[in-house]
């Protein structure tokens, strides 16, 4: 740790500092969660403002991503897309339209979710009758 914090301080106390920074945060955000595969646009972004600190001070990309402590091809991506990935496979709405399946017609619903649907009221009386013995 020392070694890294003194290479740390030749490029300045901004690139320390953005470090300590995307380490915490990215500490606090993962602190939750089981599965580290996605990183905010707030950490995103400062791990790009990091790699532009570094640049400028001579550090290498896979350097700065070391530090930071992700991939250099992870770091390389973020520094070059301009909107977040989307994940092909995320839940997005779309619109619905619920049609019933029978002119008309009753359906009981438990407070447990657990339904039946009946053609008429004499139907579900008969049902109800036939709980009953």
């Amino acid at each position: 740790m020392y070694f890294q914090m003194s290479i740390l301080k030749v490029g300045g106390y901004k690139m320390e500092s953005y470090v300590q920074n995307f380490r915490l945060e990215t500490e606090l955000h993962f602190q939750a969660k089981k599965i580290r595969n996605h990183y905010p646009v707030r950490l995103r972004e400062l791990a790009v403002a990091c790699l532009q600190e570094g640049r400028s001070s001579g550090f290498s990309l896979n350097r700065v991503a070391n530090l930071l402590g992700v991939g250099s091809t992870t770091l390389k991506k973020w520094s070059t897309s301009q909107e977040p990935r989307v994940q092909e496979n995320s839940t997005q709405l779309v619109p619905v339209v619920i049609t019933p399946t029978k002119p008309s017609g009753i359906r009981i619903v438990t407070s447990s979710g657990i339904f039946s649907e009946f053609d008429c009221v004499e139907q579900a009386a008969e049902f109800f009758r036939l709980l009953q013995e």
